[in-house]
């Protein structure tokens, strides 16, 4: 009996369990600037809680959600993966459009320029928002002030990378 293929298959498909187990999602980074992922919501979970927090259908078919924490310090990442880039950027164009003007959530908008990326930033609910569209994502990042920047900065470099710096 040939050991190669089930030792393969094993290897391939162990990593695969423990990350389905442990709740993790190659979709977010494991740490934002100190704060450590702590729970992940995926598929048809993130999508059901990111529509009843806009009262309406506004997810596509893939998203994630991951909250951070480190003492008191809390930040949440909503991460919208589109089918084509041009469906994300439309998304993106809509939340600026609507978030800029202001409404009863958030205001004190501005852009903020990083890199190759416009990042929209607002505050509401006592944290600080910041957004932005990259490939066929749109990602949202809402976070404790004390905690904001240096979350915004970790997460620029896990999804741009070094090219994206300021």
């Amino acid at each position: 009996m040939n050991m190669k293929v089930p030792l393969f298959r094993l290897g391939v498909l162990l990593p695969l369990l423990v990350f389905h187990v442990l709740g993790q999602s190659r979709d977010l980074p494991s740490v934002l600037g100190t704060l450590k992922l702590t729970k992940t919501l995926q598929g048809n979970e993130a999508r059901a809680f990111i529509n009843r927090l806009h009262e309406k259908d506004v997810t596509p078919k893939n998203s994630v959600r991951g909250e951070y924490g480190g003492g008191k310090e809390q930040a949440t990442l909503y991460v919208s993966i589109y089918e084509l880039r041009s469906k994300a950027a439309e998304a993106a164009k809509r939340m600026t459009r609507l978030i800029s003007k202001g409404n009863r959530v958030f205001g004190q908008y501005k852009e903020l320029k990083h890199g190759q990326l416009m990042i929209g930033r607002c505050e509401g609910l006592g944290q600080i928002h910041y957004f932005f569209l990259y490939r066929d994502r749109v990602f949202w990042l809402a976070a404790d002030s004390s905690v904001a920047g240096a979350s915004l900065e970790s997460l620029v470099r896990s999804v741009a990378g070094k090219a994206a710096g300021p």
